[in-house]
């Protein structure tokens, strides 16, 4: 092996090195709070190795209260070793595994599944938490309308207004009858006197 080609291998292997070095200090880092979903939506659990590292030739293990929800090894997904209720139904970004992206999708979330969700990578022997909280009112349930600010700024003027309107109707009402009773013709009035006697 000539000069050249055994500093092409020293230059690889001390990538490789300083790529391993990396990923074995990284973190698994998952999302600080509770993940909201209503149920029959997608939702996507955030998980990154940080600082950002290669994450293609590693294993990684989603698990929900000791369940198997998703397991990736030898650069694939491992279907055999996934809980039933999860199949067909989870996956990882592998386009941004190489990022450091092991977030775990889950598709049409039933009420079921909410919980604690642990992503583990084995290699490094690190692992996170995130929680999934599911609303039961799914998408296509009926839900009591929610007023908003501006729908309550508009009603509330539209129903002054009608009490307005409506008292004013009244008191014109009432001074209609109150006008017709006071204002009479001559001819009225000459009715008026000839049944009272001319007085």
């Amino acid at each position: 092996m000539g000069n050249l080609g055994l500093t092409w291998v020293l230059s690889t292997l001390a990538v490789c090195i300083s790529a391993a070095e990396n990923t074995r200090e990284s973190k698994v880092i998952c999302s600080h709070g509770a993940v909201r979903a209503k149920v029959g939506q997608d939702v996507t659990l955030l998980c990154q190795l940080q600082p950002p590292s290669d994450a293609t030739a590693l294993t990684v293990e989603w698990t929900c209260n000791s369940t198997n929800v998703h397991v990736y090894r030898n650069m694939n997904d491992d279907p055999d070793s996934q809980n039933e209720k999860f199949k067909h139904r989870t996956s990882l970004f592998r386009h941004n595994m190489s990022r450091g992206n092991i977030s775990l999708k889950l598709t049409n979330v039933t009420y079921s599944d909410a919980g604690n969700y642990t992503c583990f990578v084995v290699n490094l022997r690190k692992k996170a938490t995130v929680t999934l909280a599911v609303d039961q009112y799914g998408p296509t349930t009926s839900m009591a309308p929610v007023v908003t600010g501006a729908e309550k700024n508009f009603h509330v003027p539209l129903a002054i207004g009608i009490g307005i309107g409506f008292a004013a109707g009244v008191l014109l009402s009432y001074f209609i009858r109150r006008g017709n009773k006071c204002i009479s013709t001559p001819r009225q009035k000459r009715t008026q006197k000839a049944k009272h006697g001319g007085k």
